[in-house]
């Protein structure tokens, strides 16, 4: 199952359920293939006129990598033109939109394992 608080979406195709997640080291890597910036790239996926096949086959195969190593990038190829381009660009859309959420009231989140306030919490 998709976790959307790690950037994660789901992806259905061909009965078959894939997990898309956009973290750091899989946007590191894209940027690197891509030789764009992640604000260039995520520009151009929200651009209708400047979004390309192959901009979106590589964000794809991008997303795909930490759940199915096992899609090379025709294999990710393949699913998109089984899912079609809208829906695979609905996906990557909604992954990389968890990747990266609002900053809400611009606070800072509390580390993983901390309490937000004290006396909040299963020991109070």
């Amino acid at each position: 199952m998709a976790n959307p608080h790690r950037g994660e979406a789901r992806f259905e195709t061909g009965g078959k359920t894939y997990t898309l997640r956009f973290d750091i080291n899989t946007i590191c890597a894209l940027e690197e293939s891509l030789d764009l910036g992640i604000t260039e790239i995520g520009m151009r996926l929200a651009d209708p006129k400047a979004v390309r096949v192959g901009l979106l086959r590589a964000v794809l195969h991008a997303g795909l990598q930490r759940h199915h190593t096992d899609i090379d990038i025709a294999a990710a190829g393949d699913l998109m033109a089984e899912a079609g381009v809208e829906e695979t660009m609905k996906a990557v859309q909604t992954a990389f939109e968890r990747a990266f959420p609002p900053a809400g009231d611009g606070e800072a989140r509390p580390p993983k394992g901390s309490k937000a306030t004290p006396g909040a919490g299963p020991s109070s």
